[in-house]
């Protein structure tokens, strides 16, 4: 009997978009190496080419966060098999924003 992730993965090969949707999964492995405070005040935006977009809700929060960078690459590292080698924050990305945090 065949398993429904065999033929997900098979079918996303076939269609030539399974390396998309790993983008898309790094995209998501943000939330899980965040704190609360971090992942209220920043959003990955997009993986392109190994680096990971994340915007800020201000120019403190993408520096605040960009002391913690390598502990973050570490992190989102051990989660893909897709190398993520930068991270890059900005507070200037055009981004969703409710009083001060994302929704």
């Amino acid at each position: 009997m065949l398993k429904l992730e065999g033929i997900l993965a098979e079918t996303t090969k076939l269609l030539g978009i399974s390396s998309r949707l790993e983008d898309e999964k790094i995209i998501g492995y943000w939330q899980s190496v965040l704190k609360k405070e971090q992942l209220n005040n920043s959003q990955a935006l997009r993986f392109k080419r190994g680096i990971l977009y994340v915007g800020t809700t201000s120019p403190s929060w993408a520096h605040h966060l960009t002391i913690n960078k390598k502990s973050f690459l570490e992190a989102l590292n051990k989660l893909t098999d897709k190398k993520i080698k930068d991270i890059r924050f900005s507070s200037s990305e055009s981004i969703a924003k409710k009083s001060g945090s994302f929704e």
